[in-house]
């Protein structure tokens, strides 16, 4: 499988957010994986919570998602790595809405606004 960078998010409900990257961050050689959980406040107009929430945050295939691979945050993966996430990534396209940038190179990041536009559709 040929490597990708990915920033991904998904529609958990419509105020909670669960994100999933792997990309080159400024001068460093090489990618790393991170995920991250957001709740918007009621007005959407920022988060309540954000960040490093995912335990209380995440619940379903997400949740189990972020169990498996949260030992490899800021890591970069090896090609098996690699390739079984990407396959377990799927799980999570199956299972919500979702939004990604995915480029050869860094991918843009995604907006605030395009995670809010997600945020408002019907949930999965």
């Amino acid at each position: 499988m040929e490597r990708f960078e990915f920033h991904a998010a998904f529609q958990l409900t419509r105020k909670i957010i669960f994100e999933v990257s792997y990309y080159t961050l400024g001068s460093n050689d090489s990618a790393y994986f991170t995920t991250s959980a957001e709740e918007f406040n009621q007005p959407k107009t920022d988060y309540s919570r954000a960040g490093q929430a995912q335990d209380d945050l995440c619940t379903g295939a997400a949740r189990a998602f972020y169990k498996k691979w949260d030992r490899f945050h800021l890591h970069e993966l090896k090609d098996e790595e690699f390739e079984e996430m990407v396959s377990d990534l799927e799980v999570l396209k199956q299972n919500y809405n979702y939004i990604e940038h995915k480029t050869a190179i860094r991918p843009a990041d995604l907006s605030f606004n395009e995670i809010k536009k997600l945020s408002m559709q019907k949930v999965k």
